[in-house]
């Protein structure tokens, strides 16, 4: 889209006079369109990929390694087996909870 071209569709439009604005608008928004898409095209495909967040490898290698004392010290607990293991799911399903929230926020 040129120059001319809006000087044309203006030049258009006072020659047809009052009222024949908005045909004449939206003819050239119907030329000018193609050519618009055609730029916010070309400008996406160069665009690269918005970087991770920097906190999140951290906090999944963070929670692993709390996981595993975690993990040893519900396991320790001097009740019954049964007992150790909701205590281990527990903490386990709350470090997979944190990790979740917190890849949702990115």
């Amino acid at each position: 889209m040129s120059r001319e071209d809006v000087e044309v569709s203006l030049a258009v439009a006072r020659e047809l006079g009052p009222g024949s604005e908005v045909a004449v608008v939206g003819e050239f928004l119907d030329r000018v369109g193609p050519a618009i898409d055609a730029r916010v095209d070309a400008r996406l495909a160069h665009r690269e990929p918005a970087p991770a967040a920097p906190g999140q490898p951290a906090l999944a290698f963070v929670s692993v390694a709390l996981g595993i004392p975690i993990t040893a010290i519900s396991l320790a607990i001097p009740q019954n087996a049964a007992t150790s293991i909701v205590a281990t799911a527990i903490a386990w399903a709350g470090l997979v909870g944190v990790n979740l929230v917190a890849s949702r926020r990115s």
